[in-house]
C-alpha cells in the first residue's frame, strides 16, 4: 500500500498599499476636507505620510500617487480618448474622456470633456488672433507609467506654462481636478478671498475659487 503525502501550500492574497512617497512640493491633496486620517486616506486609494519637519504650512499628509489619472485609449488628429485608471474619491470619473486641441491664429484651443457636456452660452470672439508668440501642445506619460499628461509650452522660450505631469487628474460630473506645476512664483490676485498681499504665496497655500452659486428656491 502506497501512501502519497501531499504538501499543500496556502497562498494568501492581499493588497499591498502603495507606499510611494512624493516630495512635499509635488503632493496633490487627496483629502482637502477636515477629518483626514490614515484609514480614511488609504480608503480613497491615496498615500498617507506625515509632512517632514520644516515643511510649508498646508502640506497635505494625504495625497495622490504621482501616477494617477487617465490612460490613452485611442488617438486621432490632435485628439485623444482617455480611459480612467485610478479612483476618484468624489464621484465616478467620466470614461471615456475626450481631449482635443487646435489653433486659431496664435491662440491654442484645448478642450477636455465629451460632446454632451454643458457649455455656457457665452459669445466669445473667435477671430484668429495675431501675435509674434505661439504656444505648443505636447503629450506624454508620467514617469515610466502609462498615465497621460500634457504640456503647453511657449515656443520662444520652451517654458512650460501648463504641465500636468504632477499627476492627480480627476474628471467627474461634480469634481474636476487638473493639477499643474507652476511656471513662476509670481502669482497675483488669485482666489475668491482676501489676500494680505497682492502676491499669492505658492508655498502650500489654499486659494479658494467659487465653484457654485446657492440660492433659496
Amino acid at each position: 500500500m502506497t501512501i502519497q503525502k501531499g504538501v499543500y501550500l496556502l497562498f494568501v492574497l492581499f493588497q499591498v498599499l502603495n507606499c510611494q512617497t512624493v516630495d512635499v512640493s509635488k503632493r496633490v491633496d487627496c483629502y482637502p476636507e477636515p477629518g483626514a486620517s490614515q484609514d480614511s486616506c488609504q480608503s480613497r486609494g491615496c498615500i498617507w505620510t506625515e509632512a517632514p519637519s520644516g515643511s510649508p504650512v498646508g502640506t497635505p499628509w494625504c495625497y495622490y500617487p504621482t501616477e494617477s489619472g487617465f490612460t490613452v485609449q485611442s488617438t486621432g488628429t490632435n485628439s485623444f480618448v482617455l480611459a480612467a485608471k485610478t479612483k476618484n474619491p468624489f464621484g465616478d470619473n467620466i470614461s471615456p474622456l475626450n481631449v482635443k486641441y487646435s489653433t486659431n491664429g496664435a491662440t491654442l484651443l484645448l478642450t477636455i470633456g465629451n460632446d454632451d457636456r454643458y457649455v455656457p452660452p457665452v459669445n466669445i470672439p473667435k477671430k484668429p488672433s495675431t501675435s509674434t508668440e505661439s504656444l505648443k501642445f505636447t503629450s506624454g506619460n508620467i514617469g515610466s507609467s502609462d498615465i497621460f499628461s500634457f504640456k503647453v509650452t511657449r515656443a520662444s522660450t520652451g517654458i512650460a506654462l501648463w504641465d500636468t505631469s504632477i499627476g492627480g487628474m480627476q474628471f467627474a460630473d461634480k469634481f474636476i481636478q487638473i493639477g499643474t506645476y507652476l511656471p513662476t512664483k509670481n502669482i497675483f490676485g488669485f482666489g475668491d478671498h482676501i489676500h494680505k498681499k497682492m502676491k499669492v504665496s505658492s508655498n502650500g497655500s489654499l486659494c479658494v475659487q467659487m465653484s457654485r452659486s446657492c440660492w433659496n428656491e
